[in-house]
């Protein structure tokens, strides 16, 4: 019995370490993202609208992997997508 609770506690491990490793890159490139968008606010100029414009892409694209991240989580909870969130709120340090 100790032997088969061994086994489902390693596999139980292996699992959950897969999904970690499935996200890492999803976190990585929000964590970039979020940088990117700072250095982009702290920029002394507007550069004509561009640097502007840069950071509402960045929060669109923080807004995806947001919502990647949550279908991912999601189907494990329930097997169907959520609703994709929209706001200005979305996009900010979590």
């Amino acid at each position: 019995m100790a032997r088969l609770l061994g086994i489902v506690v390693g596999i139980l491990l292996a699992v959950a370490t897969v999904g970690a490793e499935e996200d890492a890159e999803m976190r990585a490139a929000q964590r970039e993202l979020k940088q990117a968008r700072a250095h982009l606010q702290q920029a002394d100029r507007d550069y004509q609208g561009h640097r502007r414009r840069a950071v509402e892409h960045l929060d669109e694209a923080l807004r995806e992997v947001r919502a990647g991240l949550e279908t991912k989580q999601d189907k494990k909870d329930s097997g169907r997508r959520p609703e994709k969130k929209t706001g200005p709120d979305e996009a900010g340090d979590d």
